[in-house]
């Protein structure tokens, strides 16, 4: 459920900023002293934030988000641990190199030259 209103955030902000450029104009000019305009100030941050703790989900909504919070965690979980195993499954063994003729002692192991081909 979307409980923002455009016309409501607008003239939130709108209020905010109309606050405390009236606290510096009225605080510049000498009409009022510091702690009036620390309070316009105050009161255009207070504004702004009620308006954003009253988009904060309520408790039905943080429930759901929790929980579809554990089905992502317990997916990524599963994923991870069959990541190995797929990834041996792909590689291909390293192949062996073929057993070497062992010479009798004082005689060279005879090469072989394969023909020449044309």
């Amino acid at each position: 459920m979307n409980n923002t209103n455009l016309l409501t955030e607008i003239g939130a902000m709108v209020l905010a900023g109309l606050l405390v450029i009236g606290g510096v104009l009225l605080l510049i000019e000498g009409k009022v002293d510091t702690a009036f305009a620390t309070s316009m100030f105050i009161l255009a941050a207070g504004l702004l934030g009620i308006n954003g703790a009253l988009k904060a989900p309520s408790q039905q909504q943080q429930q759901q988000l929790g929980a579809l919070a554990q089905q992502g965690q317990a997916l990524t979980s599963q994923a991870l641990s069959v990541l190995p195993t797929v990834v041996a499954a792909t590689m291909q063994p390293a192949p062996t190199p073929p057993p070497a003729a062992i010479a009798p002692t004082g005689q060279m192991p005879a090469v072989v030259v394969p023909p020449e081909t044309k």
